[in-house]
């Protein structure tokens, strides 16, 4: 792990997706928080906040729309890369007004997630 790596949240209820994407992501040089929801995500230690979340719209309690919404008004601005297999123009309607950076359908190329991940950081960090 290299030091200064950036640090990706990845939220999925589906715990393959979660680990694909943390391979991946490990591979690519991230530093990676899984979690299982998002409660468990609000619920985390804030000490080291992410560089941007992988965000499934579909999750067990809290959606991930919700989330965002949350997020939003506690003033975060954490970049936020949805990857989601309910992939309809509403949902993405919904979650662009949210605030995602980017929206991706499952199952999306380890390109794509990754050139979204480096888009959304880059404009978080312009903010």
């Amino acid at each position: 792990m290299t030091a200064g790596a950036r640090l990706i949240a990845i939220i999925d209820s589906d715990q393959s997706v979660r680990r694909a994407v943390a391979r991946l992501l490990r591979a690519h040089g991230f530093r990676v928080q899984a979690f299982a929801s998002a409660e468990a995500f609000l619920v985390r230690g804030r000490s080291d906040e992410p560089a941007c979340l992988v965000l499934d719209m579909e999750l067990d309690g809290i959606s991930g729309i919700e989330l965002l919404r949350r997020l939003a008004a506690e003033g975060s601005s954490i970049p936020t890369v949805v990857m989601t297999g309910a992939d309809d123009g509403s949902m993405q309607r919904r979650a662009i007004v949210a605030g995602c950076a980017a929206y991706l359908s499952k199952p999306s190329s380890a390109e794509r997630l990754l050139a979204a991940i480096e888009r959304a950081m880059r404009a978080g960090d312009r903010d």
